[in-house]
């Protein structure tokens, strides 16, 4: 058994695939961005790459969408090996996105990149998640120890465990009232 968390989203392109035998994309301690905004041109993505390119390391991009000349960069760097990198899709759709990213930022301890913060630009290394390991198949992405403490994972599933609690009550208050009529 590995603790770890599993996205049901996987590469993008099969061209960002470094275990041939196994069809996947592994990766040790990559860096991490997570981007609730699309990317199409590689230009905005250029000044955290060369940052990531200097480090040595690889990086995971998570993003509602890498198209167009943003993801032939991403794809012609990884193939030539200058940069290690994976493009997948950020999970889930509109509102559950939205706090399915959240999640995921608070477990690599790092933010969610929305179209309303300041350019890419301004990021440093310190700003992106990290984790001990990826693993990325065609349908799927485990990303395995993550730098958040077990206490911090078990009080923020109780906040959340509390918070859908109180949503469900309120619910339960406005379906009686309707039929008491």
């Amino acid at each position: 058994t590995v603790e770890g968390t599993r996205l049901d989203r996987g590469y993008t392109s099969p061209y960002f695939i470094n275990d041939d035998g196994r069809g996947c994309v592994r990766y040790e301690k990559p860096y991490i961005l997570l981007a609730n905004r699309r990317f199409s041109s590689i230009k905005e993505l250029l000044p955290i790459l060369e940052k990531v390119h200097q480090a040595g390391k690889p990086l995971l991009i998570v993003a509602d969408e890498v198209e167009g000349d943003a993801l032939q960069g991403l794809v012609v760097n990884n193939q030539k090996g200058i940069l290690k990198c994976c493009v997948i899709r950020a999970p889930e759709f509109g509102s559950g996105r939205v706090q399915t990213m959240e999640d995921l930022a608070f477990l690599l301890k790092t933010k969610v990149l929305t179209t309303a913060d300041e350019t890419i630009s301004r990021l440093e290394l310190s700003d992106l998640g990290t984790c001990e390991r990826i693993v990325v198949t065609r349908s799927e992405t485990l990303i395995v120890g993550t730098p958040t403490s077990k206490v911090e994972v078990s009080s923020y599933c109780n906040k959340i465990s509390y918070a859908l609690d109180r949503i469900a009550t309120r619910l339960q208050r406005r379906i009686i009232g309707r039929y008491k009529i």
